[in-house]
């Protein structure tokens, strides 16, 4: 069974374009939560999201008709790309196509353009043209799109598990190298902000009017984009991380079943690490939770 290392991460988040802009001012506390910028929010609980800037997402090394129609959710996700591969020590633009698998996490894809489209159509009516912003709909369009930019012909999987996406695609991916289905895969996520998500947030009551108040997070560009370069075979730049197991379950479990599945998911990471045939020297958990306030 081949062992997983992580030898290439990207980020482009609220606090940062790449990796070390975002580590450096989490580092000092700093918090990317301000006024959102992308649409009106009159009306709304909040005004707050920890929105990434349009500076980000400028990639001059991709084709302008490639970005002519490309969301906001999949320039995230290609800047993050771009630097896990980069990082990885890898040339972004390939010359020949390359057998790795593409795991992303997300949701919103192109949402936020076919809002934009249709707060144009309603009013105006048929005349309203660019039906181009509705190409990027479908959740798998990131995905794609990723793939076609770096030329990866191998698995193409999208994951929409609402905040653990970009977390299950990573060890889903894991799992694809360690059956020895692809050598290399491309993983994690990317999810913008729209109107959708960002009302029903609201409705749930999960916002904060105030960007350090005790209640939960802003909603967010969720993570915005996170990716890992991955492989199974020699590392290519450094390694960051091995991963050694993954476990997953649902909350929502505990509304059917009297006992909690935690237990279980613990045992089988503590299983994976097992394996190793050296001690485990570190760890990672990821979870989320969105507490509904009843009135």
């Amino acid at each position: 069974m081949a062992e997983v290392f992580v030898t290439g991460i990207g980020l482009v988040t609220a606090l940062g374009c790449d990796r070390e802009t975002t580590w450096s001012r989490l580092l000092k506390g700093e918090s990317g939560v301000g006024p959102l910028r992308l649409f009106d929010t009159a009306g709304y609980r909040t005004h707050l999201a920890a929105q990434v800037d349009d500076r980000c997402l400028v990639l001059p090394a991709t084709a302008a008709p490639v970005l002519r129609h490309c969301s906001r959710t999949s320039r995230l996700g290609l800047a993050a790309a771009t630097e896990a591969l980069t990082d990885a020590g890898l040339p972004a633009a390939a010359e020949e196509e390359c057998p790795w698998a593409v795991v992303f996490g997300g949701g919103s894809a192109g949402l936020f353009e076919a809002e934009r489209f249709l707060q144009r159509r309603l009013p105006r009516g048929p005349r309203v043209r660019a039906l181009n912003e509705l190409i990027e709909v479908p959740q798998d369009a990131p995905t794609d799109r990723v793939a076609e930019v770096f030329r990866v012909s191998g698995p193409r999987v999208t994951v929409t598990t609402a905040c653990s996406s970009s977390t299950v695609a990573v060890g889903l991916a894991a799992e694809m190298i360690t059956a020895g289905e692809v050598d290399v895969a491309l993983a994690g996520g990317a999810d913008g902000l729209c109107r959708l998500t960002f009302a029903g947030f609201n409705s749930l009551r999960a916002v904060d009017p105030d960007p350090a108040g005790a209640g939960t997070d802003s909603l967010r560009d969720l993570v915005d984009a996170f990716v890992a370069f991955m492989t199974g075979s020699s590392p290519i730049a450094r390694i960051y991380l091995q991963l050694a197991g993954r476990g997953l379950t649902d909350p929502a479990i505990a509304n059917v079943f009297p006992q909690p599945l935690q237990p279980k998911v613990c045992a089988r990471i503590a299983n994976a690490s097992h394996a190793l045939e050296r001690d485990l020297q570190g760890g990672f958990a990821t979870g989320n939770c969105v507490p509904v306030r009843r009135t």
